[in-house]
């Protein structure tokens, strides 16, 4: 609409006593990029619009489809769902007795939100003492420059073996947009029973 609009007011101004030129009209196709058809049915347009002394100003006539039976998620027995009733789409619908298609929509408009909760490291006192511990000591000291830096650890190699945990470390609920984030939170990633 804003283009239109742009491009009545570039034909207003190109035009005399209400009259606009096909040379004028062929000019605007370059320049705005449409076909000379779409051109001259503006024209036409806003020649009416002038006649009848209404304000040059076009606005889409397109209106949006209302669904008024459109079927609401019911709060209270979507709180009333465990996390782990929630862990999936297929099984919150079972549940809230819905469509798998329905609850993908209120998803998709936003009612619901997906959010993937990761496992936190629980860390005791002696876990970030020792941690600050490995930092420092990866600090070091330029004397010729009077400034301290991180080693590049380019020539260190970290080893990790494959295990199959119990539980996830990372999994993903369906919740309410007011509702709070759920925590879930170990001593450590590697005391997950395995």
């Amino acid at each position: 609409m804003e283009e239109q609009n742009a491009l009545a007011h570039w034909l207003l101004a190109n035009s005399s006593n209400e009259k606009c030129k096909d040379v004028v009209q062929k000019e605007a196709t370059s320049i705005f990029g449409i076909g000379h058809r779409t051109v001259h049915r503006l024209w036409s347009n806003t020649k009416e619009k002038l006649q009848s002394g209404t304000p040059i100003v076009f606005t889409s006539t397109r209106k949006g489809v209302i669904h008024k039976d459109r079927k609401q998620h019911d709060v209270e027995k979507v709180k009333s769902l465990s996390i782990l009733e929630r862990s999936t789409i297929r099984k919150m619908a079972v549940k809230l007795e819905v469509s798998k298609s329905l609850l993908g929509q209120w998803i998709k408009r936003k009612e619901l939100r997906p959010h993937t909760s990761a496992i936190k490291r629980l860390l005791t006192n002696a876990n970030k003492i020792a941690r600050m511990k490995y930092c420092l000591s990866n600090v070091v000291y330029d004397a010729a420059m009077s400034s301290y830096s991180y080693q590049s650890m380019h020539n260190v190699v970290h080893i990790d073996e494959k295990w199959f945990y119990m539980t996830k470390t990372s999994d993903r609920y369906y919740i309410l947009l007011e509702e709070t984030d759920p925590y879930r939170a170990t001593k450590s990633k590697c005391f997950i029973t395995k």
